[in-house]
C-alpha cells in the first residue's frame, strides 16, 4: 500500500483523485491530513476539520469487480467496519444510513464512498473517512457532533486510530460482501424500530425505520401505517 501524509490540503479525496489520474497505480493508496481545508461530505457536504483534532484520511481500494447495482453494499461494509474499529473506545456506537457513525445521537464520524464504473461493473472504489478525535468542543453551528474525547475523557492518537480502521478496512483485502452483510448492517443500524421525527420534502412526520431495500434505500413506516422508501437525500432525522 502506498500511504501518503500530508500537513494540509483542501481534499484528501480529491488529492487521491489526482493521484490516481497522473500514476495509475494498481496497488491501494492511504492519504492522510492533519487539515482539510475543503473537506467533503455526502451530496457536497463540507465536513469540519480542526487541524490536529481529526483523523481524515481517503483509502483507494483497487480490483473490486462489483455490479453497480449493489454500490450500497460497499456503503455497508465501510461502515459496518468503521463502526467495530470504533467499538473498541467507547461501547456505545451506531450507523446511520447511509454511513455515518453516532455515538450518543451525536455525529462521531462521517464517510464518503465514490466508485469508477465501467460497463456496470465498479472497477474501484475511493473511501473518504472523517473522525472527531480531540476536539473539546464545536463551534455554535454543529451541536450535533462529538469527538472521541468527549466521549472517553481521553485523548487517542490519530495514527493509532488510523491503524485500528486499517486492520478491519484493508485496501490489500478485498471486501466481503456475504450475506450477513445486510444483517449486520440492520442490527447496528441508529434508530432502527424506534419511533421518531423524520422530515421528507418540507413535511414533519413519525415513524420507524424498518429496514432496507435491495438498492439500499431507507424503509421507514409512519404512525398511519404506511411504509416509504428513501433515497439519500430525501429523508432527514
Amino acid at each position: 500500500m502506498i500511504r501518503i501524509d500530508l500537513h494540509s490540503v483542501d481534499s484528501t479525496q480529491d488529492f487521491i483523485k489526482a493521484y490516481i489520474q497522473r500514476h495509475k497505480p494498481e496497488e491501494s493508496i492511504c492519504v492522510t491530513a492533519e487539515h482539510q481545508t475543503r473537506g467533503r461530505g455526502q451530496r457536497s457536504n463540507t465536513w469540519y476539520s480542526e487541524e490536529g483534532m481529526s483523523l481524515t484520511f481517503s483509502l483507494y481500494i483497487p480490483h473490486i469487480r462489483l455490479d453497480a447495482r449493489h454500490f450500497f453494499r460497499i456503503q455497508q461494509w465501510v461502515s459496518i467496519r468503521l463502526q467495530k474499529s470504533l467499538l473498541a473506545y467507547y461501547p456505545h456506537i451506531a450507523i446511520k444510513w447511509p454511513n455515518d457513525i453516532m455515538a450518543n445521537d451525536k455525529k462521531l464520524a462521517g464517510i464518503l464512498t465514490e466508485s469508477q464504473i465501467q460497463k456496470g461493473i465498479i472497477r474501484h472504489i475511493i473511501v473518504g473517512i472523517g473522525l472527531n478525535v480531540g476536539q473539546s468542543a464545536f463551534p455554535a453551528e454543529l451541536p450535533g457532533a462529538v469527538s472521541l474525547y468527549q466521549l472517553t475523557g481521553k485523548y487517542h492518537s490519530p495514527d493509532e486510530l488510523l491503524t485500528s480502521i486499517l486492520d478491519r478496512i484493508s485496501p490489500d483485502s478485498p471486501p466481503d460482501f456475504d450475506n450477513s452483510l445486510n444483517d449486520t448492517y440492520i442490527n447496528n443500524l441508529y434508530l432502527f424500530g424506534k419511533r421518531h421525527r423524520f422530515s421528507s420534502a418540507g413535511k414533519d412526520f413519525y415513524g420507524c425505520i424498518t429496514g432496507l431495500s435491495s438498492t439500499g434505500k431507507l424503509l421507514v413506516k409512519d404512525d398511519l401505517g404506511n411504509t416509504q422508501s428513501f433515497s439519500m437525500g430525501e429523508i432527514l432525522f
